[in-house]
Order: structure tokens, then C-alpha cells, then sequence
């Protein structure tokens, strides 16, 4: 599937499509970032979801999100 970033029908994308249109385009093509960075906005619900899953249990919760939030930019 190829996406244009510059349509609006990103806004609309998932972020499985994201990743792989980012997958498809070139290191140094200067789309890739913008996909990259809206694939990290689209998996930041499931983040966040998994911190507060494992909060209460000793760890203050803003640190299990900020170590979410650093885990998924990283595996992205």
C-alpha cells in the first residue's frame, strides 16, 4: 500500500499501515520522518493503556508511561 503525506487520508491510516509504508520508503526520503513520527502517535493510546495496566504496583505511574512512551519511540 503506498500513502501520500501530504493527502489527509493519513489522518485516517492505521498505524500497521504507517509502519509499513515507512518500511517501504527510502532512509533519506523526507516523507519517512512524518510517517514515522504519526505511527508514534498512533501507538501511544496502546502505551499508555499497558503503563496504567501495570500502575499501583510500586512504580508512580507517570514513569511507567514516560518508559512506555520511550520503549515504543525506540522499537518504532
Amino acid at each position: 500500500m503506498t500513502l501520500s503525506y501530504t493527502d489527509q487520508t493519513v489522518a485516517e491510516t492505521t498505524a500497521t499501515d504507517l509502519l509499513a509504508a515507512m518500511c517501504e520508503l527510502p532512509a533519506d526520503d523526507p516523507h519517512r520522518a512524518a510517517a514515522r513520527d504519526r505511527a508514534i502517535e498512533a501507538w501511544l493510546p496502546l502505551a499508555r493503556h499497558l503503563a496504567h495496566r501495570y500502575s499501583g504496583r510500586g512504580e508512580p505511574t507517570d514513569d511507567l508511561v514516560q518508559t512506555a512512551t520511550v520503549g515504543l519511540i525506540k522499537a518504532v
